[in-house]
């Protein structure tokens, strides 16, 4: 049903953010863990469900209101309210650039993510398979915008996921 390479780029996208989960995990947040004497999972459940929650507030968002501008304007209340959180709530590491940058730009990545996987795949395939069956949804047109603004939403997170993983290394901005 779909091409092959659409899947190859799907499940890569997937590896991709969990091998980078992993190796933030592994390298920075356990090492500051290490260090302070404490346990690596309450840094790693606060960014899971910091960036879950908000996720799911985009998502009903997104779903509920046809708007651009109000999407836009609540992607940029939610994303910074997010990255405050995790940078003012983080158990581990709260002055280590690395743990703080990447957690923000893993966060806007788990966010696009979620969208591809949650809202844009799943519309674009009903669309689709409605469409060769012969009739379209009767909600394609509702499920076309939907698709669009999840897309517009990873549009806008691409730049400051790649700053703020960029600056992980290259530019101190939260912490040593």
């Amino acid at each position: 049903m779909t091409l092959p390479a659409l899947q190859l780029f799907r499940w890569s996208a997937l590896l991709t953010v969990f091998v980078g989960f992993w190796y933030w995990a592994q390298i920075y947040v356990a090492a500051d863990a290490k260090l302070m004497g404490v346990s690596p999972l309450s840094t790693l459940g606060l960014f899971l469900l910091i960036w879950i929650a908000a996720w799911g507030i985009l998502y009903f968002v997104i779903s509920r209101t046809p708007s651009g501008y109000v999407v836009g304007a609540a992607v940029t209340i939610v994303v910074i309210l997010a990255a405050w959180l995790f940078v003012h709530f983080t158990p581990v590491g709260q002055d280590d650039n690395h743990v703080l940058s990447i957690g923000i730009g893993g966060g806007f990545g788990f966010i696009m993510l979620f969208n591809v996987w949650g809202i844009i795949w799943p519309n674009n395939k009903k669309v689709i398979l409605g469409t060769l069956a012969g009739s379209p949804p009767p909600n394609a047109a509702i499920l076309a915008r939907q698709a669009f603004l999840a897309s517009r939403t990873n549009t806008f997170l691409s730049v400051p996921m790649l700053f703020f993983m960029a600056a992980s290394s290259h530019y101190t901005i939260l912490g040593r």
